[in-house]
């Protein structure tokens, strides 16, 4: 339990699924920012407050903690090193339906939803997303800024660059090393190496480099 209420940052569905994780902990949570919305607007019953930038305001900074519930992964990044260097506080969501294994190291801002498991000496990177029903085998190491959909199986000893994003019920194979922005599909099985932004579909994987990557 907190005594400073959390404030979430993104109203939009990643935000409604932090807001039913806290309701269910019992956290009080103040309300939202969000870019997209108006002030006095409301989401499942919470009120919009603001823009993201009056996070860094200390009329909001001091006497909350914050929440990023939003899935871009680089602008994940770019908000929660923002809000540390602001001195604002990051909220570390772990449900308690999830297990968090020995020796297992979480940074800053971390989201892990329910029903996942985190086995022995993992290391989740700064501001990363894992949804509800992922597992991450023992000794992975996860970059900053990575978001899991639901159902991700990542095997033991894995390592992730920053700003990747696994799509729903992508398998990744013990041993590998995943490089910075890589997007792997959903469903996908990735079995060998991906190199920096490099996108992985099917099942067995294929890295492909996309236009826009």
């Amino acid at each position: 339990m907190t005594d400073r209420p959390i404030i979430l940052l993104g109203a939009g569905n990643q935000g409604r699924v932090a807001l039913d994780l806290l309701r269910d902990i019992e956290v009080p949570v103040a309300g939202f920012l969000d870019d997209t919305r108006a002030p006095g607007d409301r989401v499942g019953g919470q009120p919009i407050l603001g823009p993201f930038a009056d996070a860094l305001t200390p009329r909001l900074r001091n006497g909350h903690q914050f929440l990023l519930t939003f899935g871009a992964m680089e602008k994940r990044l770019e908000w929660g090193r923002a809000l540390l260097q602001s001195g604002a506080v990051l909220y570390r969501l772990v449900h308690p339906s999830s297990l968090v294994g020995d020796g297992v190291r979480l940074g800053e801002g971390v989201f892990v939803s329910a029903q996942c498991a985190l086995f022995a000496g993992a290391e989740i990177g700064d501001f990363s997303m894992i949804n509800n029903h992922c597992s991450i085998g023992h000794d992975c190491r996860v970059g900053a800024a990575n978001l899991f959909g639901p159902a991700v199986h990542l095997a033991g000893t894995i390592a992730t660059g920053q700003c990747c994003k696994f799509g729903t019920g992508a398998l990744v194979q013990p041993d590998l090393t995943i490089g910075e922005r890589v997007r792997v599909a959903g469903g996908a099985l990735v079995h060998e190496p991906v190199e920096d932004g490099m996108t992985v579909i099917g099942n067995p994987g294929r890295s492909l480099r996309l236009p826009d990557r």
